[in-house]
């Protein structure tokens, strides 16, 4: 059991926040889409979208975007796969519909987007190794989840242990 409490009981933990904000620094163009919180509407490749009433793919304001075949192949797909990354999380549309589900969410707003990037914490293991203070470890486990962390094997050019370190202290003192 994870040492940090749930969002929803205390508000969110600055180890948590600090987290959040790592992975949407690697996942976006840092600092230009972080800092003013525009990652909440990138959809993959760097497209905008403006609707949040629920996941652009299902609102319909965006369409899959054709993936290169490596990058298939290291996702564990055939040739001409195709992404919905959508949002601060960069959260695929099934994944998304899932936990939009399980959590009861009502929309695509950027609250919602952080608690279910918290769920896919809770599910890959991230979330009990940052409440036991092992960061790296905590990386790694989310790094199954974003192509962007270091560790991943999804070939979507994930960033260095350091810049993930340094993205995650910044996000610290952002408190």
């Amino acid at each position: 059991m994870s040492n940090i409490p749930p969002v929803a009981d205390v508000g969110m933990p600055a180890a948590v926040a600090a987290f959040l904000y790592m992975i949407r620094a690697s996942e976006h163009v840092f600092p230009r889409d972080v800092e003013n919180d525009a990652a909440y509407n990138i959809f993959y490749g760097g497209a905008r979208f403006n609707d949040l009433s629920d996941h652009p793919v299902n609102t319909g304001e965006m369409k899959p975007v054709k993936l290169p075949d490596a990058m298939c192949r290291a996702a564990g797909f055939g040739p001409g796969c195709v992404t919905t990354a959508a949002g601060a999380y960069q959260i695929i549309k099934p994944t998304w519909n899932r936990v939009r589900d399980k959590l009861g969410l009502m929309d695509f707003s950027p609250e919602s987007q952080d608690r279910a990037a918290i769920e896919l914490l809770e599910e890959s293991g991230a979330m009990e190794l940052l409440g036991l203070d092992d960061l790296e470890g905590a990386i790694r486990a989310a790094s199954k989840v974003w192509a962007s962390l270091p560790g991943s094997t999804a070939q979507q050019r994930p960033k260095v242990l350091a810049y993930a370190l340094d993205r995650y202290a910044e996000g610290l003192t952002r408190g």
